[in-house]
C-alpha cells in the first residue's frame, strides 16, 4: 500500500545542512493501522509530511496505492493528495465555520454542489458522533470535538490513506481513548489504512498493528506490536516499552539486591510469559519436581494485540543446584528467565 524506499531529508541551515530522515524504508499493508514512534527531534513529524509531500524528499522513493507520489507535481500532485487526508495535533480548524462548514471545505475546493456536499458530510457528521454538534463552531467544541471534526474533514475525500501527526497529544488521556476506539472504528468500517505518528507508547500499544521506532532520522526496529513490547533489541525501544509494561522493583527490594551471591541467600528471578505460554502452570511444576518455593515479589498481566504478557519477580528458596534446575525446566518451556540479583533469606535472617 505505502512503500517508502532509502528515503532520505536534508534541511539547510546556517552553519551546515542537517538530516531529518537517513536511508528510511517501510513497507505499510493496505488495511493497517501503522504506528511510527519515536522522540521529540527524532524526525516523525518530517517522515510523515514526505508522505503526502508536504515536504519533498531529498532522496528516495515514495509509492502510495501503486502511484509513485515522490515523482509527482501540480495537478497530478494534488490529484493524489486527495486520495490521503492527514489530521494534526492542534485540529487545524476553521474558526468561522461552523462543523458542518468546517467538513465542507475541502469538498467546496472540489468543486462539489450543495447538494453533493450535504450527501457526503452528514454520513461523515454521523461517523465521528457529531450530527448534534453541526451548527456549533470550534470554540464552542471540546479539544475531543475538535479532533473528531478535523477526522471527519479528512474522510471527507474519501482517501485510502490517513496520516495521523501526534493526534492525541494535545487531548487528555480518556479523549485520548476514545479518539482511538473511533480511529480503530474508522479502520475497521472503511478499510482505511492508518499511518499513526506519536511519542507515547501506550498510543501504539492499543490499536496499531505493526510498529517502527525512529531515533535520530533512522528506523531502529520494526515489527509487529506484540514482538517490539516483548522482546524490544535496542536500548531506546526497551525505554518505550518500560514505560508502559515494566513496573520498577519496589524500593524495599532494590535496598536487599545484591550482584552476587549471599551467605544462606536466594536468588531473584524474573519470568515473562508470553502468548499461550502465558496460561502455562510453571510455578505449580517446578515447586513439585524440584522442591523449589517460588515466592513472588511482583507480577502484572498485560494484554497486547489481545495476546497475554506477563512479567512476575520471584524470589526462589531451594538449595543452589534445586534452584538452576528449575531455571533450566522453566526455559524449556520457552520462557524467559532473568537473574536480578540475590537477596538474604529474611526467614533465617530473623531465625
Amino acid at each position: 500500500m505505502i512503500e517508502i524506499e532509502g528515503l532520505e531529508k536534508t534541511f539547510p541551515t546556517a552553519d551546515s545542512p542537517t538530516a531529518a530522515l537517513k536511508d528510511v524504508s517501510l513497507s505499510i499493508r493496505r488495511g493497517e493501522i501503522f504506528g511510527i514512534i519515536g522522540r521529540s527531534g527524532a524526525g516523525k513529524s518530517t517522515l510523515v509530511r514526505c508522505i503526502n509531500l508536504l515536504e519533498r524528499p531529498s532522496a528516495g522513493r515514495i509509492v502510495v496505492d501503486g502511484r509513485e507520489i515522490s515523482a509527482l507535481t501540480g495537478a497530478a500532485l494534488r490529484e493524489a493528495r486527495r486520495g490521503i487526508g492527514m489530521i494534526f495535533q492542534h485540529f487545524n480548524l476553521l474558526s468561522s465555520r461552523t462543523v458542518f462548514g468546517n467538513i465542507a471545505f475541502p469538498l467546496e475546493l472540489a468543486g462539489k454542489s450543495k447538494a453533493e456536499i450535504a450527501r457526503e458530510v452528514l454520513p461523515l457528521l454521523d461517523l465521528v458522533g457529531l450530527a448534534d454538534k453541526r451548527d456549533r463552531y470550534p470554540a464552542e467544541l471540546s479539544g475531543g470535538q475538535k479532533q473528531r471534526v478535523g477526522i471527519a474533514r479528512a474522510l471527507a475525500s474519501k482517501p485510502s490513506v490517513l496520516l495521523c501527526d501526534e493526534a492525541t497529544s494535545a487531548l487528555d488521556p480518556e479523549t485520548t481513548k476514545s479518539i482511538l476506539a473511533l480511529l480503530q472504528d474508522i479502520n475497521r468500517k472503511l478499510g482505511l489504512t492508518i499511518v499513526l505518528i506519536t511519542h507515547e507508547m501506550p498510543v501504539i500499544k492499543e490499536i496499531c498493528d505493526r510498529v517502527a521506532v525512529l531515533d535520530h532520522g533512522r528506523v531502529v526496529e520494526q515489527g509487529s506490536v506484540f514482538d517490539i513490547f516483548t522482546a524490544p533489541k535496542t536500548d531506546i525501544t526497551r525505554g518505550f516499552v518500560s514505560d508502559v509494561i515494566d513496573r520498577a522493583l519496589p524500593s524495599g527490594l532494590m535496598e536487599r539486591l545484591r550482584a552476587t551471591p549471599v551467605t544462606q541467600g536466594n536468588v531473584v528471578l524474573r519470568i515473562v510469559f508470553t502468548g499461550p505460554k502465558a496460561n502455562t502452570p510453571v510455578i505449580a511444576e517446578v515447586v513439585q519436581r524440584y522442591n523449589v518455593l517460588l515466592n513472588i515479589l511482583q507480577g502484572n498481566v498485560e494484554y497486547i494485540q489481545d495476546t497475554p504478557y506477563g512479567n512476575i519477580v520471584v524470589e526462589a528458596v531451594g538449595s543452589p543446584q534445586a534452584v538452576q534446575e528449575a531455571i533450566d525446566h522453566i526455559r524449556s518451556n520457552n520462557l524467559r528467565v532473568e537473574v536480578l540479583g540475590h537477596v538474604a533469606d529474611a526467614h533465617r535472617a530473623v531465625a
